[in-house]
């Protein structure tokens, strides 16, 4: 819970993304929404609204049809994701 509430606060979330340069990625299940202490989160619609700007910052966005919150437990799924990402980055090194 303490996570979900940071999120809340006054964090200058777009300037602490914008400044990061190294290689980074997100991933959401586009139905990624849940109840928290009576709060709607969003994962998978907020990220989907903020794609393109994420991606002129240089992230890479993925969502993933058909998954919810239930994504993260999904190694079969998550794995290949993030080789995806990772394998061209780790064979330039």
């Amino acid at each position: 819970m303490t996570y979900y509430r940071s999120l809340l606060q006054n964090w200058a979330e777009r300037d602490a993304v914008s400044k990061s340069t190294c290689p980074r990625m997100t991933f959401a299940g586009r139905q990624d929404e849940f109840v928290a202490r009576g709060q709607t989160i969003w994962i998978g619609p907020i990220v989907a609204e903020h794609r393109d700007e994420l991606e002129q910052m240089g992230w890479s966005v993925r969502l993933v049809e058909g998954y919810g919150q239930e994504l993260g437990g999904r190694p079969d799924v998550v794995i290949p994701l993030i080789r995806e990402f990772l394998d061209p980055i780790l064979l330039r090194a």
